[in-house]
């Protein structure tokens, strides 16, 4: 189980009030997860960025929550 990101403190929403964008991970057999659903770009952005630094072989990726 992956340990949780380091946020700083920060929470949903919190660079801005557009909560609508959503953070995923794929994992080592092709499965796509959504890690965090409505949240900011600058946040999921942030947490990405946290995740990808765990050196993990999974895949990270932002979408926009009404992304199909």
């Amino acid at each position: 189980m992956n340990p949780e990101p380091k946020s700083y403190g920060l929470t949903r929403g919190y660079f801005t009030n557009a909560v609508d964008y959503n953070l995923y991970r794929q994992d080592d057999n092709g499965n796509n997860f959504c890690l965090e659903p409505g949240i900011s770009r600058l946040y999921a952005e942030c947490l990405l960025r946290e995740y990808e630094s765990m050196h993990h072989k999974q895949i990270y990726w932002i979408n926009p929550s009404n992304h199909n």
